[in-house]
């Protein structure tokens, strides 16, 4: 009973090792040829909401896009006494281990410190992408908001595959909410930052006005 022990204790061991090792090999290739990541962290932190202690998970997928590296990441909050939970996402560009300017959501846009009171996540400009595109020096011919869609559809891809694999439970509802978000997003074009609700009541009143 104590040997069948030891080997499972031995298993995960391995498992968990294997797991960190895929999560940080460098150079991993993804679908697209001019994105590559690199490794993927995990960590927990602790908040406080107004009547609640707030628990953190974090993913951070560190990747090479085009010539500029990038950091994609996830953040779950539970608030404990609330039994309520929270995803937000971001992409920035890195600059070394640090989080440089943010990319999308558009700003302005952060995540709130009590993981409750996130900035409501905007539409992002045809523009926009186009001049991320041209800032990470990547040729494409597909519509810059095509384009940008499977970069993104891409991160999140290799990032789920580093969750399952590490355990994360509090994550994997995380790529649910996203994949909903990301169903219709990209079939908004608005010329500036704003909400879809902007959005929608810009061209109604167009639509109405013609």
């Amino acid at each position: 009973e104590e040997l069948k022990l030891v080997s499972a204790r031995l298993e995960k061991l391995q498992a968990d090792c294997l797991g960190r090792i895929n999560a940080a090999l460098p150079g991993q290739p993804s679908g697209d040829k001019d994105l590559t990541w690199t490794r993927c962290e995990f960590s927990t932190g602790h908040g406080q909401a107004l009547y609640s202690p707030v628990l953190f998970t974090y993913a951070r997928l560190f990747a090479r896009l085009g010539n500029r590296p990038v950091l994609f990441q996830i953040r779950n909050s539970e608030i404990i006494n609330a039994e309520a939970s929270y995803n937000a996402y971001k992409l920035s560009y890195c600059d070394g281990e640090a989080e440089g300017q943010l990319i999308w959501p558009p700003d302005p846009y952060h995540w709130s410190e009590d993981g409750e009171h996130d900035a409501e996540m905007k539409l992002m400009p045809l523009g926009q992408m186009e001049e991320f595109r041209s800032t990470c020096g990547v040729k494409d011919d597909r519509p810059a908001n095509e384009w940008f869609k499977a970069v993104l559809r891409e991160l999140i891809s290799v990032m789920q595959q580093q969750v399952v694999e590490k355990k994360a439970a509090a994550l994997q509802q995380a790529f649910e909410e996203l994949e909903e978000c990301l169903a219709d997003y990209f079939n908004y074009l608005p010329d500036k930052v704003m909400t879809v609700g902007e959005y929608v009541a810009q061209h109604g009143a167009a639509k109405t006005a013609g």
